[in-house]
């Protein structure tokens, strides 16, 4: 490649070079594509067709060598650009984000992936994750997973069609159940085709995705169980029938552009199917017919009242196989009528045996973990279910090691220099680790406070008032009345009455409360009796003795800060040890820097021999001016002979010459000893 016509050939001298015609750039012959491809320069049939196109697909790479170079040549061969939009998809990485190479061995083969888990999940799973402005961090556990879902709908098709016999194509919906799958499809189908029009490819197959498995596969299919076998009217039947057909059969040609394969294969089995093949049935439209508001108000709150069964039900980790009995407290009259309708839907989805349906206004039952929502509340009895005391310790143990864990990660990501030089997949790993435990933690937090609060309301200490005994993660947990009866205002309490006098001997334990007269004084009256009374009760309780009967938490921290602050009064006072000499500033011992006899150097000769004997024979080491524990020395002691390096008696000598030495004990000086702070020490 030369840009001037060289006079003679570098190689074999000769001035005979001729160019060939065939050759072009890489990039600008690609820039061709769009029209070479349809027979240009010919005006062949497929050029005047397809040219020019809509959408051009690619990726932002390669935007300015190809895609700058299409839209320059269309308007100069064929006057006008090949496309008007282009659409730029995300980059496909492994999945700890790296580019893939070969070199590195990351590289993911789609054919290998195709012959494991097929093509169907590996489009499914790029089409789900292609956001806008994202990468895609492509794992195999992910192709699996929609792996899963192909398979999902498979057995749904099964299902359909095992107890499609006697299917009427023109039967009508009879149920709300009925209703309420045809009004979501329809919604699902209005939202994927926009979601098409905007490019919002991973929204449109999420929201298949979605409807799919959540609704029509878990919630429509076990709804018309009774219908289809036998338990309702034939008319009964023949709707779910219908129902069940049209909305899967939609669902399917909404699914094909993604999975094309298995929507294929399942939808010429078909009864209701119209049309050779799916690839040339018409897209999903909009049917406004199928749309049924009340219907999908009605199974949003009787959905929700069973999803909280649910997962009360997980929480307090009961078998999902155990039957439990329910009671549901509706809001009014209205919906009480409504949940009845329901209540074998509450029997088979909930596995709940038996189903009480409480009157409005009724009271609370007691000893139940409850779920609330704004129009009912959803009480599971847990005595005799679950074991209080034994399911609180597992959930605190558990507990506890999350806590050892993720403080464990936090330390690490809250150190900068691991973040900074440690592997990108590594830091990525532990935050995703440290959200998976916060957000497990907080469901063990959810569920222990349910099991607390249950098994401390197992007496019943305000039999008048039993809506009030519920606990914060009862009230109002999703938008519902926190108290009283649902949808009213709670009582006011009542003016708490005057407690009866404390005993002497017991106001020194007993926390203090404030009175009327406290009141008036103010608050510096009442910080004053209450640090009267902390101190009278430090001074009068014996080491071994417990605290004083329940405080609440606010008093526990208010007594705990006064102690600490007492206790730092304490050791800023100066020692009541007499000064005899001037002690030199900075000079060091082996107790630490508080030894004034040694700073001064004012210990004998023999004192200091018995000291330095007691700092070999020490069994616990000593400590330094900084408080850092000190290595000891290794040299075993001559115990028998009891004599000092210099050779003189242990007790000889200077002030407490040898004392360390005979009993051991930490390097004190041959002065008065100080008590020592630890305990048991003489």
């Amino acid at each position: 490649m030369a840009r001037e016509k060289p006079a003679v050939c570098k190689e074999c001298a000769t001035g005979q070079l001729k160019q060939d015609p065939d050759v072009l750039d890489t990039w600008f012959s690609s820039g061709l594509w769009p029209f070479s491809t349809l027979g240009w320069p010919e005006r062949t049939a497929a050029l005047q067709t397809f040219y020019p196109n809509s959408v051009m697909e690619t990726g932002f790479d390669i935007l300015f060598f190809w895609v700058a170079r299409m839209a320059m040549l269309g308007l100069h061969f064929m006057g006008q650009v090949p496309f008007r939009a282009v659409f730029l998809h995300a980059m496909v990485r492994d999945e700890k984000g790296e580019k893939m190479s070969k070199t590195r061995g990351n590289v993911i083969d789609p054919l290998d992936i195709t012959a494991k888990h097929g093509a169907d999940a590996l489009r499914f799973t790029l089409a789900s994750m292609a956001g806008q402005g994202r990468d895609i961090k492509l794992g195999v556990g992910r192709i699996e997973g929609y792996r899963a879902f192909a398979n999902k709908i498979w057995n749904a098709a099964r299902f359909v069609l095992m107890n499609a016999e006697g299917y009427d194509p023109n039967a009508k919906p009879q149920s709300v159940y009925d209703r309420w799958i045809l009004s979501r499809f329809q919604r699902c189908a209005d939202e994927t085709r926009a979601a098409l029009d905007e490019f919002r490819l991973s929204d449109a197959a999420n929201g298949i995705y979605r409807f799919i498995w959540n609704e029509l596969c878990d919630w429509a299919i076990e709804l018309s169980k009774p219908a289809l076998y036998g338990e309702k009217s034939t008319v009964e039947r023949a709707g779910a029938q219908s129902a069940l057909l049209t909305a899967l059969e939609g669902a399917l040609r909404l699914l094909h552009p993604f999975m094309p394969f298995v929507t294929e294969e399942i939808w010429q089995r078909l009864p209701n199917r119209s049309g050779a093949s799916i690839m040339i049935a018409p897209y999903p439209g909009s049917r406004k017919e199928l749309l049924d508001p009340d219907a999908e108000r009605e199974m949003d709150l009787v959905s929700r009242a069973i999803d909280g069964a649910r997962s009360v039900r997980g929480e307090v980790n009961l078998p999902p196989n155990q039957r439990v009995p329910i009671v549901l407290l509706p809001r009014d009259n209205k919906v009480r009528s409504l949940l009845d309708k329901h209540a074998r839907a509450f029997q088979h989805l909930a596995n709940a045996a038996p189903v009480a349906l409480e009157q409005p206004g009724a009271a609370r039952p007691r000893q139940t973990a409850v779920h609330v929502e704004p129009e009912v509340e959803v009480h599971l009895p847990l005595a005799g279910l679950i074991d209080f005391a034994a399911e609180k310790t597992r959930v605190e143990k558990e507990i506890a090691a999350i806590d050892s864990e993720l403080q464990k990660i936090e330390g690490r990501l809250g150190n900068k220099g691991f973040v900074e030089r440690a592997p990108k997949e590594v830091v990525e790993k532990d935050r995703l680790r440290a959200e998976e435990l916060g957000g497990k933690r907080e469901k063990l937090a959810r569920h222990l406070a349910r099991v607390t609060s249950v098994e401390d309301g197992m007496e019943d200490k305000n039999p008048q008032h039993p809506g009030h005994d519920r606990s914060l993660d009862q009230m109002g947990t999703h938008g519902g009345p926190a108290s009283g009866t649902p949808g009213s205002q709670p009582p006011a309490p009542k003016a708490p009455s005057a407690p009866p006098p404390v005993p002497a001997e017991q106001a020194a334990q007993a926390p203090i409360q404030a009175s009327d007269e406290d009141e008036a004084q103010g608050l510096a009256a009442k910080a004053v009796a209450r640090v009267k009374s902390i101190a009278r009760g430090l001074m009068e309780k014996k080491p071994d003795e417990g605290g004083p009967g329940p405080m609440s938490e606010e008093m526990v921290n208010e007594e705990r800060a006064e102690i600490a602050q007492a206790q730092a009064s304490a050791e800023a006072m100066p020692s009541a040890r007499p000064k005899t000499h001037k002690a030199k500033a900075g000079a060091k011992s082996i107790r630490g820097g508080k030894n004034k006899a040694d700073r001064g150097r004012k210990v004998g000769k023999a004192g200091k021999a018995g000291r330095l004997a007691a700092a070999r024979g020490a069994k616990k080491g000593t400590r330094g001016a900084a408080g850092k524990k000190k290595k000891q020395s290794k040299r075993p002691m001559n115990t028998k002979s009891r004599t000092n390096l210099r050779g003189r008696p242990a007790g000889g000598g200077g002030r407490g010459g040898g004392r360390g030495a005979q009993k051991g004990a930490r390097g004190k000086s041959g002065a008065k000893r100080r008590p020592s702070p630890r305990k048991g020490t003489k």
